[in-house]
């Protein structure tokens, strides 16, 4: 378990780069620990950046950001989200994000290996926390929020001490934090009876976000998760009123969304690399399901952001 505060030199993107991959901001090296918790306040990393992280994602760890006092602005893939005090910001693995906070921001982030929070879920939390994992958003704790604070406390408090028995006082201290998380984020809360075609969808989106690239069928897919295609096809309307296939594509699409938008690369190399043999078809599929050329959605959606970034830094 690593609970030191690492360095984090400023990062620019050059043209042609990736989106940077960081372990914690700035740092290249991941963590190869399964039980990996990392708990730092806002200040200790943001204030040496000038207040603002730049865009970047993290491959492998799940991260919440909770806000105490002052406030944020968390630009979530493509959303631009405002974070105010008493909130957390739910980052899944490979968002791409970036903050700009108000000077003297104060609260915390917690950074967990990606399969930690399921691990240490049992059968009767395990859909909650798998729900956590879906879409980076920001959850108002209202009522909930002097709670989160405390349990984040306590982990930080456990994390210097390193006192007989901190990992698993750690760990339940997590699990205790994400189910607070998990029940405010959770609208409306999700009956018993759904729990297990619950548990189908969250593995059929895992399936999803690990062979999206590979561009498999639903049958594909409905196979290796045990079920027939129409009733996974069936579970997806359920849960978000679209097709097993609409949500394969919707996944595929948002990857090309974010590549265009923080990737310097032409866009028939980001059709290769998102699997597609022929980039005019690549083309052809992005205007038909976002109504944009390739360039014109890369074009619109960067003034967007500058714009927001502007207008978030006027008087």
């Amino acid at each position: 378990m690593d609970l030191k505060t690492l360095p984090s030199p400023k990062v620019t993107m050059a043209r042609g780069d990736r989106v940077p991959a960081f372990s914690l901001y700035g740092e290249q090296d991941g963590p190869s620990d399964l039980e990996f918790i990392h708990i730092e306040d806002i200040r200790s990393r943001s204030e040496q950046h000038e207040w603002e992280i730049g865009t970047h994602l993290h491959k492998g760890l799940f991260q919440t950001l909770f806000v105490l006092n002052g406030s944020a602005e968390a630009i979530l893939d493509e959303t631009v989200h405002k974070a105010a005090p008493g909130s957390v910001v739910v980052i899944p693995p490979g968002t791409v994000h970036s903050f700009r906070f108000e000077p003297d921001t104060d609260g915390y982030v917690l950074t967990l290996a990606e399969a930690l929070p399921i691990r240490l879920a049992d059968s009767r939390s395990r859909q909650l926390f798998e729900t956590l994992s879906v879409q980076a958003r920001v959850v108002e704790m209202g009522a909930d929020a002097e709670r989160c604070r405390l349990l984040l406390a306590q982990i930080s408090q456990e994390a210097r001490e390193l006192e007989s028995g901190h990992l698993l006082i750690c760990e339940w201290l997590v699990a205790a934090t994400l189910m607070l998380i998990a029940r405010r984020a959770a609208e409306p809360p999700i009956a018993t009876a759904k729990l297990r075609s619950s548990n189908i969808f969250a593995r059929f989106r895992a399936y999803v976000e690990a062979r999206y690239r590979d561009h498999l069928s639903v049958a594909d897919y409905a196979k290796a998760l045990s079920v027939s295609e129409t009733r996974l096809d069936r579970i997806c309307r359920s849960h978000v009123h679209q097709s097993a296939f609409e949500l394969v594509q919707e996944r595929l699409m948002l990857e090309a969304r974010r590549t265009l938008v923080h990737v310097e690369a032409p866009v028939s190399v980001i059709a290769r690399e998102l699997g597609f043999k022929d980039p005019a078809y690549f083309c052809r599929i992005f205007r038909k399901r976002t109504g944009q050329s390739p360039t014109s959605f890369r074009k619109s959606q960067r003034q967007r952001l500058e714009t927001a970034a502007r207008l978030s830094t006027a008087p």
